[in-house]
């Protein structure tokens, strides 16, 4: 190298002998001192070389993990990767996290050899205080052996410090039950070199954009890895014994762990204690049956500190999100619970979903633990006033009669209208505009609407009955006639409490005919002539006439036409004289249907003509499908098989088009048989298969064991016999 440039170097002058001789030493911070006589030059001094120190702070796993392999395989991917957060989801504390990471880490301590370190953040605990990040530094910086009287006393100069103590070695630093980031960040090592792993109740947003962590969100146990942990716990003799109470409390933990847990210690704590006794408190208690002397372990305890951590706007929202009728919350109704702008409720159910206490699933629903559920309507009783729980639910009920009555309306326009009042302050419905978002609407919110419908009438709400009505036709044309009369005697609870004059006949007009097409007829008769009974007294034609047709309806379920077409024919003559057009269209349909079942084919015809006319003229798809199928059956009845089908067909695809299900697998019955007549056996045999399924999927055993027997006896007859008809009653109107 050149040294062109530079300086020569001077000698260094001699020192007097005083300096020479010097050798006072500053002992302050050094171990054995060695007194040297006189040197001369440099110094160099080495100390003795230790071993550095290895922590090994990881505590002892709990016995009762089980399962989770999927994550397990998961978090080993971690060594090198960078900070893992391991938060919880669908439920809160005691879901499993630190249980996981112990497990994981146990099975990959080689990965680890210069040691690991364990710290619980207590971002979440029963005094409410999380642990000062320069608590937890100086912690960890004892742990590696660093002197106590050497640790500074500024939080920075402590990172710095064991940073560098840390960098290029391979260590597990875990950093248990954050409160947060900022709790976080300081404790973090520097390099690739260790790997952290985060637990959290909280989603930790800024470690994940910060510095790059992986997110690893943790659930509930499935069935099958709560059943082993039981199992596990209390031996496989004593489970197996308690078949059924175990599976009770499978069902009713909802693969909660820190919830096994607690039943399977006291099980075992408590063996003349049955199981069926710690299902029966389980299941009177709710969260109250999980309380236990240590907080930690008790799951009321666990779900406080997390709730305690809440705003109290948050607070309120829980609460109410756990009184709100239904399993699950879409946006719009929540916002309508809170009484709030949709953005605004969605900020709220962000943040109890980033503290664990609430999970989104993948259509965007919010729903929370069973458990959570009953710990966050404790509070709710407890700090939310009874009159804004009151108004809470008035709202979101208002939300969905409002919004199920616009659907309705989607269904069947100009069909009979009932009046509700105006929604309240703060409930607004959601605008739906095609007849396809109304059905997907009453799809994703059907559970929520019956719940809904019980909570009015348990609040004394006349919405009670009137959701009754607005789901009716949904539940028609979907097959769902089990749910449809489950409504409808909720609606007719709900008007003891509440009586109604209009209220009483609708709801016993489509109670009986609910009855009617279950074949319930016993039950459906008082009912619908009571209907009539006060509708006539009260001078109130249109839903005298409504009384009539739904009578004619259940006579000719019974194969009892005569009876059926002198209602009709009544409903007729009601409508006419009231004026209400799309209405009695709909009973001309009907007295064609029952003149077609006794064979006076000519007056089927000419009313199903007219009704067609006012069908289309009212834009009634619905109805129009009922006229062209009866006059499908007429053409059939009459030896006309191909226009038969063809009408069939029309109608089927109508049908289809309005999502009327319940229709389409009447119209595939009734097809089967003009193909039959035609020799179109394969044709016929397919229609009929189709019916079947369709028919199972709605409940409706009784025309699915009629279509059994078509095939069947279909199938027993040999390819070279010709059979055009079959006898058999397909199934009415």
């Amino acid at each position: 190298m050149s040294t062109s440039g530079r300086r020569p170097r001077q000698p260094t002058p001699p020192q007097p002998r005083e300096a020479q001789t010097a050798n006072e030493v500053n002992t302050a911070g050094v171990g054995a001192v060695v007194q040297a006589g006189a040197v001369h030059g440099g110094v160099h001094v080495h100390r003795p070389a230790h071993d550095p120190v290895v922590p090994r702070q990881l505590p002892a796993l709990p016995d009762q993990f089980v399962g989770r392999a999927a994550e397990i395989a998961l978090l080993g991917q971690a060594p090198g990767a960078g900070p893992v957060l391991v938060s919880a989801i669908g439920g809160t504390g005691g879901i499993g996290k630190t249980w996981l990471v112990l497990r994981w880490a146990q099975d990959h301590l080689a990965a680890f050899p210069d040691g690991q370190l364990f710290v619980d953040l207590h971002g979440f605990s029963p005094d409410g205080t999380p642990m000062e990040p320069i608590a937890a530094v100086r912690g960890f910086l004892v742990a590696l052996g660093v002197e106590p009287a050497r640790i500074p006393v500024d939080l920075h100069a402590q990172t710095a410090l064991y940073r560098t103590i840390v960098a290029g070695r391979r260590m597990l630093v875990v950093l248990d039950n954050a409160a947060d980031s900022a709790q976080v960040e300081p404790l973090l090592p520097g390099g690739d070199s260790c790997t952290t792993v985060v637990t959290s109740r909280r989603t930790l947003h800024t470690l994940i954009t910060r510095h790059g962590a992986r997110h690893l969100p943790l659930d509930v146990l499935p069935d099958d890895e709560a059943r082993a942990l039981l199992v596990r716990r209390l031996g496989s003799r004593r489970a197996d014994d308690n078949a059924e109470p175990v599976d009770h409390v499978i069902a009713l933990c909802r693969g909660l762990p820190l919830a096994l847990a607690v039943i399977a210690s006291r099980a075992l704590a408590h063996p003349q204690v049955s199981l069926g006794e710690l299902v029966t408190d389980l299941r009177e208690l709710g969260v109250d049956a999980l309380a236990e002397d240590d907080p930690a372990s008790s799951l009321p305890a666990v779900l406080s500190w997390s709730y305690r951590a809440l705003p109290a706007t948050h607070k309120s929202a829980l609460g109410l999100l756990a009184i709100a009728p239904g399993a699950d919350i879409g946006l719009p109704a929540a916002a309508n619970l809170i009484g709030r702008p949709p953005a605004h409720a969605r900020r709220v159910l962000r943040q109890l979903e980033e503290a664990s206490l609430l999970r989104q699933d993948a259509d965007g629903r919010y729903a929370m633990h069973d458990l959570v559920r009953s710990h966050a309507m404790a509070a709710a009783l407890r700090d939310v006033p009874a009159d804004e729980r009151h108004q809470a639910l008035l709202r979101v009920i208002s939300f969905y009669l409002h919004t199920a009555r616009q659907a309705k309306h989607l269904l069947v326009p100009a069909r009979e209208a009932l009046e509700v009042d105006p929604a309240p302050p703060g409930s607004t419905p959601l605008p739906l505009t095609d007849l396809r978002s109304a059905f997907d609407w009453f799809e994703t919110e059907h559970r929520n609407l019956l719940a809904a419908q019980k909570t009015a009438c348990d609040e004394g709400d006349e919405a009670s009955w009137k959701l009754a009505w607005a789901m009716v036709n949904f539940h028609l044309r979907r097959g769902r006639c089990h749910e449809d009369l489950a409504a409808w005697r909720t609606a007719l609870s709900s008007l003891e409490r509440m009586p109604d004059p209009v209220g009483g006949i609708v709801v016993r007009i489509h109670l009986g005919d609910a009855c009617s097409q279950l074949d319930l007829h016993r039950e459906a008769a008082p009912h619908l002539h009571e209907a009539l009974a006060r509708a006539r007294d009260a001078g109130l034609h249109g839903y005298e006439a409504l009384a009539h047709l739904m009578i004619g309806r259940s006579h000719e379920l019974q194969q009892q036409d005569h009876q059926a077409l002198q209602h009709a024919s009544e409903a007729v003559r009601l409508y006419t004289q009231v004026g209400n057009e799309p209405m009695r269209a709909f009973a001309l349909n009907a007295t064609g249907t029952y003149a077609a079942n006794l064979g006076n084919y000519d007056l089927a015809r000419r009313n199903c003509d007219e009704a067609l006319v006012l069908h289309r003229k009212y834009g009634q798809e619905s109805s129009q499908s009922h006229a062209l199928d009866t006059l499908a059956y007429i053409d059939h009845r009459t030896g006309n098989h191909q226009r038969s089908i063809e009408i069939y067909r029309r109608a089927l695809q109508m049908r289809l088009d309005i999502g009327h299900l319940h229709g389409a697998a009447n119209i595939l019955h009734r097809i089967g048989h003009p193909y039959l007549a035609l020799g179109r056996r394969r044709e016929a045999r397919t229609a009929w298969q189709e019916a079947r399924q369709m028919y199972r999927r709605q409940g409706r055993d009784r025309e699915a064991d009629q279509v059994d027997r078509l095939v069947a006896r279909l199938a027993s007859i040999t390819d070279d016999h010709t059979i055009t008809h079959l006898p058999d009653s397909p199934p009415r109107s």
